[in-house]
């Protein structure tokens, strides 16, 4: 019992420190308008993906101020496309988006309550959420960032391109942790099938 409080603790500290650090960074971060529900390391850590990609074509499962604000890094005749469930943010989002290249498109979910035992939905409860993006891939970048994340993982798998980014955010919730082999495993072989 005392290792296992004492292995607490240690995160609790190291969970402290990081947010501390994270705090010192912010101040660059703070004058943004519409900043994204994120940590402030991962928002630069989007950054940098973003810069050094230059994706073409960008997929959101989820849309929020990272829908207003990481577009804004992309090249001029990039695309950002994002799927969100709820009509009512959908809007709200819609009404603060002035970029041309940002399409953000409501799909009702097929099924709510959702059916799954982490309140996240799953796959029959959101199939055209999930399913809509097919008409505009290949992407070269995808940020899962809304409900049913586990199911989204698995599209990216047919969605993404050879070279393209695949971000999940909120990794740390261990339900996800299932389909992050498969992702692993998918984009190591693909590498190798690259490479050659």
């Amino acid at each position: 019992m005392l290792k296992i409080r004492s292995k607490l603790f240690s995160l609790i500290i190291r969970e402290q420190i990081k947010n501390f650090e994270d705090s010192r960074i912010g101040i660059k971060i703070k004058n943004i308008r519409y900043k994204p529900f994120m940590k402030n390391r991962e928002i630069m850590i989007l950054e940098e993906i973003i810069r050094n990609l230059n994706p073409k074509n960008c997929l959101e499962w989820g849309s929020g101020y990272s829908t207003i604000y990481l577009p804004k890094l992309l090249l001029k005749d990039a695309n950002w496309l994002a799927i969100e469930h709820c009509s009512d943010w959908a809007n709200k989002i819609n009404q603060m988006n002035f970029n041309s290249g940002v399409n953000i498109k409501y799909i009702p979910p097929n099924n709510y309550p959702w059916s799954d035992n982490n309140n996240d939905g799953s796959h029959e409860d959101l199939i055209d959420y999930i399913e809509f993006p097919d008409n505009h891939a290949p992407y070269d970048f995808i940020l899962i960032d809304g409900q049913a994340r586990l199911e989204c993982i698995k599209k990216s798998f047919d969605l993404i391109t050879d070279m393209g980014v695949v971000v999940l955010h909120d990794a740390n919730r261990m339900y996800y942790h299932k389909n992050l082999e498969r992702l692993h495993l998918f984009f190591y072989n693909l590498r190798k099938r690259v490479s050659k």
